[in-house]
């Protein structure tokens, strides 16, 4: 009974979803509305997704009085935040014409916003007793991050005067930690006692999935490696993790009590596995002359 349960309302939308869907469909006509409204380009429709979402946030866990369920959706409400701050600084760059600005408002937004979704994660068990495992997360997750993003942002930008090693690089951070991500709510999906648990990890992980097939294909597709994709719906394909987004954030989903899964031991950490990915896909990159 509690496995169909599960299975039954993993994929239940909340009402916001339909809203989502709405505008992405309405986005398939993007070049007749701009015909007839300039303003509306894919920043636009990003910003009014986004704006969705953060809302959706807010409506998470207001009554709870679980204090790793606060942290965990506090944590979610300001990468939401973050999120749609980001899309707002891209866009108003975007307008003035900046392509540095965008580049640098992109890498320090996104970094931040990876920053929350972690703290979320490993925050949402801080009840438990295992306190001594979680700081040790915290810490190899933090220092983890902002190395990243100090090796692959702070420095080539600092360092190189070349456009695309700053744009390869600030992908690679995409890319690794995407792939950290998506690890980690695999990880936590597997192991949570909860369905609603377990469908918040899955939305999210699948949301850092598309975001990780999308990174790939723009790094690709900047080097020239695969022919770029010019279909007039392409934009939409970048709509898809608001999908993701809003299926997380049910606040109808009922918390079913279910089995947690073990991950096998030997089975690498989210942390090593993202790590050793780093200088594969760097010696990838400098082996092709990036």
């Amino acid at each position: 009974y509690t496995i169909t349960m599960q299975n039954s309302y993993l994929f239940q939308p909340p009402a916001l979803f339909y809203l989502i869907v709405a505008v992405i469909i309405a986005s398939f006509f993007k070049d007749p509305l701009q015909a007839q409204f300039s303003i509306v380009d894919e920043n636009v429709i990003e910003l009014g997704l986004g704006l969705v979402t953060l809302f959706a946030s807010f409506r998470m866990a207001r009554g709870t009085t679980n204090l790793g369920e606060r942290l965990f959706w506090f944590n979610i409400r300001l990468a939401m935040t973050l999120w749609f701050l980001t899309k707002l600084g891209i866009y108003v760059s975007a307008l003035n014409k900046s392509f540095d600005a965008q580049l640098k408002v992109a890498a320090y937004g996104y970094f931040s916003f990876f920053m929350a979704l972690v703290f979320a994660v490993i925050l949402k068990n801080y009840q438990t007793r295992h306190r001594e495992v979680i700081a040790l997360q915290q810490y190899g997750a933090i220092f983890f991050v902002l190395g990243v993003f100090a090796y692959l942002v702070i420095i080539p930008s600092q360092t190189s005067q070349n456009e695309f090693r700053q744009l390869y690089s600030s992908f690679i951070f995409y890319i690794v930690l995407d792939v950290y991500l998506l690890l980690l709510f695999i990880f936590k999906g597997m192991q949570s006692r909860r369905t609603d648990s377990f469908r918040t990890y899955f939305w999210f992980g699948f949301s850092s999935l598309t975001f990780l097939m999308l990174d790939l294909t723009e790094v690709l597709q900047f080097a020239e490696l695969i022919d770029p994709v010019t279909h007039s719906l392409y934009h939409t394909l970048f709509y898809i993790p608001y999908i993701g987004f809003i299926m997380a954030m049910n606040p109808k989903a009922p918390a079913i009590p279910k089995s947690g899964r073990p991950v096998p031991t030997w089975v690498p950490s989210p942390l090593l596995t993202s790590v050793a990915i780093l200088p594969v896909i760097h010696a990838l990159g400098h082996s092709l002359g990036w």
